[in-house]
């Protein structure tokens, strides 16, 4: 005999149950279900509150990596202020500094950190903040003549633009002769 239970079995089998069964059932079904509800909210609350704790630990050691490609650069700088007294070493003590800027530039690119190239390109008001004009007929106007601060990247978005100067042409002066105008 078939253990599949027909719509129609199924039917009996309720409107033979008394209406105290059926009610109890019911209630049974809605405690069930009132548990779970409560369990699920407990353990919603519960990652709320781990999902929180993770994030601030993440902001708070998520420089951790960067500091630590860093930190040898402050080493060889302290090292070259050490050396710095002897007078006779500037040569060496130059190029310790020079190595240690390659450093923290290679570390910073590891982040995704470039310095923009602005000497000799075209005046980008994203890229460059100018800070001066010169008269110029060496470079086009427009050109970025001198850099005062380097820009930066992050991959695609500007942490900072440069500080630059920028070519502009240059007025024609009007002599006076004679009383008269003469360009």
């Amino acid at each position: 005999m078939s253990e599949e239970v027909t719509v129609e079995e199924a039917r009996e089998e309720k409107e033979e149950k008394k209406p105290e069964e059926l009610l109890k059932e019911k209630d049974e079904k809605i405690k069930e279900l009132e548990d779970k509800l409560i369990r699920m909210v407990a353990e919603m609350e519960h990652l709320k509150r781990q999902f929180k704790k993770e994030k601030e630990e993440f902001q708070r050691y998520c420089h951790e990596e960067i500091v630590k490609a860093i930190i040898p650069a402050i080493d060889n700088l302290e090292r070259a202020i050490t050396h710095a007294d002897d007078e006779s070493n500037f040569k060496a003590l130059k190029e310790g500094i020079e190595i240690t800027l390659k450093m923290l530039l290679k570390s910073l690119e590891k982040f995704g950190v470039k310095p923009i190239e602005s000497k000799g390109q075209r005046f980008d008001p994203y890229y460059h903040e100018a800070m001066a004009q010169v008269e110029t007929d060496e470079h086009e106007p427009g050109t970025v003549v001198e850099e005062y601060q380097k820009g930066y990247m992050i991959r695609d978005r500007l942490l900072r633009p440069a500080l630059v100067c920028v070519a502009k042409s240059k007025e024609k002066k009007e002599e006076v002769k004679d009383g008269k105008k003469e360009e």
